[in-house]
């Protein structure tokens, strides 16, 4: 696994929107479970889009805080509704590296603060971003709290019984792993910037997925090749 960490068995395209619809339409909306519990679920929803969006260990969006989320001032109007500008703290990093992610999250970040603000728990700047409202010491959840509510929607949403039939298993540093692929395989980003976004080494992308850039770019690869 990559940097030793987690899991490089991902979620595919449809299977991601399978599970993105269970949470949406079934496990936020669940009757059974009270007023609370439903908007902790929404605000667990919205995480996996930020992790899934961002590319972020979850070590590192556990300890990022309110303040080092910003609005990209050189963006657009538009762009400044839709991203955001994550800055990854030298001692947040694992790399030891301070960073500053751009992401597509400004409306995930936007609907988290309105989750806390309906349970009637108000953010502070210095707040973690993933505060536990629960938590009299306002500290962040846990990766033991996120891991669990995984679990919860990978077997409610029917994904966990074909993930062990493909002999997958998918945890919450599988969304890193996820983005990295997606953005070289659908997005076809240049590997320098996924890099750099994803505080990683080039190396280390082209040694975990190196065979995404090979399956994408057949016609350049074989171009006159019949001539030999």
């Amino acid at each position: 696994p990559e940097e030793g960490r987690g899991t490089k068995d991902i979620l595919e395209l449809e299977e991601y929107e399978i599970l993105y619809k269970y949470m949406r339409y079934h496990y936020t909306n669940d009757k059974l479970a009270s007023k609370d519990e439903r908007l902790k679920r929404r605000h667990f929803a919205n995480v996996i889009g930020v992790l899934a969006n961002t590319g972020l260990r979850p070590k590192e969006l556990l300890g990022l805080y309110w303040y080092e989320i910003k609005v990209n001032k050189n963006d657009s109007r538009r762009l400044q509704r839709s991203h955001r500008l994550l800055t990854i703290r030298q001692d947040n990093s694992k790399t030891g590296r301070s960073r500053t992610v751009n992401a597509p999250v400004g409306e995930r970040i936007d609907r988290i603060k309105g989750i806390y603000k309906h349970l009637e728990f108000e953010v502070k700047p210095d707040d973690f971003f993933m505060v536990n409202p629960s938590s009299k010491g306002r500290k962040s959840y846990t990766r033991e709290n996120l891991a669990r509510r995984l679990k919860d929607v990978l077997e409610g949403s029917g994904l966990q019984q074909r993930l062990e039939e493909t002999g997958r298993n998918v945890t919450l540093y599988s969304f890193r792993h996820m983005y990295i692929c997606w953005r070289l395989r659908y997005g076809q980003v240049p590997i320098q910037l996924v890099a750099k976004n994803c505080g990683t080494s080039i190396n280390m992308i082209e040694k975990t997925y190196g065979h995404i850039s090979t399956v994408l770019e057949t016609e350049l690869l074989t171009k006159n090749q019949g001539y030999a």
